[in-house]
This record gives C-alpha cells, structure tokens and sequence, in this order.
C-alpha cells in the first residue's frame, strides 16, 4: 500500500496540450508602471476594508511591494 502525504504532483503531457513548459516559454512579462500602480491601489484599498487584522496586514505588505517595483522600475 502506498503511502498518503500531503504533496500533489502535477504532470504535464508532452503532447502540448498544456501549453508549453518553463524552459519553452522563457521569462515571464515585466507589468507595466501603470499596472504596479494601479495594484498598489487596489492592495491599499483592500487592506482598509479588511475585517480582520491578518488580511490588513497581508493587503498592506502586497501593497508595499507593489509601491517598491514602482520604485526600482521608475
């Protein structure tokens, strides 16, 4: 019998189906400054409806990245 874990693998088939893999599809798009912006907003403004704490500071610490890569990129 085998043993159970909590771990799931994922297999993709190489008929290309799934869309090609990691190494075919190279580096992901760099989001345009707008895009940070606009999601640096979005992070802030969630974080002030936030019902409990963890979500206000999870909200708030996306929101900072966001506010860092416009930074670094601008």
């Amino acid at each position: 019998m085998t043993e159970m874990t909590g771990l799931v693998v994922f297999r993709s088939s190489s008929n290309g189906l799934n869309g090609p893999s990691v190494e075919e599809a190279g580096p992901a798009p760099v989001p345009s400054l707008e895009y940070l912006r606009a999601r640096e907003r979005a992070e802030r403004a969630a974080a002030k409806r936030a019902q409990s704490l963890a979500a206000r500071h999870v909200h708030q610490e996306l929101a900072q990245h966001y506010a860092e890569l416009v930074r670094g990129a601008g």
